[in-house]
């Protein structure tokens, strides 16, 4: 299988604190593994310290899928920025050459009001 790029964008709700995590770069992985230092049952409780992109690079290097993930979410960032680090991001990665078809990102707006 060819490698995956993963693109996430959004606010607090998105910002991981870890912008990049590559399958084929052990030192990007170390914050993460920290995190993950769970029984796998344990990662569907609600633990909000626990984001789901966490699980999901779990399952990722779990299944031994090479990938890069790039995180460019921002705590408090409205959808003017979300959205425009979310483009930028996508235009390098076509810009590095990457294929289309091997991009996966998933974009969260914030709501026009916050209670």
């Amino acid at each position: 299988m060819e490698k995956i790029y993963i693109v996430t964008a959004g606010d607090s709700f998105t910002d991981s604190h870890l912008p990049f995590i590559s399958s084929d770069d052990f030192d990007s992985q170390r914050g993460l593994l920290e995190k993950l230092e769970y029984e796998p049952i344990e990662l569907f409780q609600p633990d909000y310290s626990l984001k789901y992109q966490y699980y999901l690079i779990y399952e990722l290097l779990k299944k031994n899928i090479s990938f890069e993930y790039h995180n460019v979410g921002q705590g408090s960032a409205g959808n003017h920025v979300i959205s425009h680090k979310y483009k930028n991001k996508i235009k390098e990665l076509l810009d590095r050459g990457i294929d289309p078809k091997n991009i996966y990102g998933t974009i969260q707006l914030s709501g026009l009001a916050r209670g």
